[in-house]
């Protein structure tokens, strides 16, 4: 098994966001190599836009591009503003909001790492990997793959005592797995 995520670092950020056919060409691009090396499941996580909420349109180009590659695609969304769940509000104050939208995906990288033993494919060193659960605030994700028709929905409380033994994962560098 294998939890990967596509690394942007090396695109230029005054672009803006990926768009979801870029990340839809990302999937189509690297899903045949990581399947050939790692045959069970392949799990590509990526975050919606710090500026907008996926919407339905979006979410029905995500589930098609998993079906197309034959892979998962976990998507760690922000909860709308104001619609947490009862008691998913941090108490011990807010982190900075740009550290907490930046490490969703990074988390939920991680733990799905933890979750199904194995390395994650990332040029992301995860440097602020310690910050995490104080940082990164409660968040949904939104499961497409490729054997059912509807996403899977799970909310992640990164301060949750749960996990607190989560530990860094084993990297593999694209460049490793023969991926540009």
């Amino acid at each position: 098994r294998d939890a990967s995520k596509r690394d942007a670092s090396k695109r230029d950020a005054s672009k803006g966001p990926l768009s979801t056919a870029e990340i839809a060409a990302a999937v189509a691009r690297a899903a045949p190599a990581l399947r050939r090396r790692f045959p069970g499941e392949v799990v590509f996580v990526l975050k919606d836009p710090d500026s907008s909420l996926n919407d339905g349109a979006v979410r029905a180009q995500y589930q098609a591009a998993a079906e197309r590659a034959r892979v998962r695609i976990a998507c760690a969304e922000r909860y709308p503003p104001g619609a947490e769940p009862a008691g998913q509000r941090k108490k011990h104050g807010a982190p900075a909001a740009a550290h907490s939208a930046a490490g969703r995906d990074d988390f939920y990288m991680c733990l799905l790492a933890s979750q199904l033993r194995c390395a994650v494919a990332t040029e992301d060193r995860l440097r602020d990997f310690a910050d995490f659960r104080a940082t990164v605030e409660p968040f949904t994700v939104i499961s497409f793959a490729h054997w059912r028709a509807l996403p899977a929905r799970d909310y992640v409380r990164p301060d949750a005592r749960a996990f607190a033994g989560l530990r860094k994962p084993r990297r593999v560098g694209f460049a490793e797995l023969g991926i540009e």
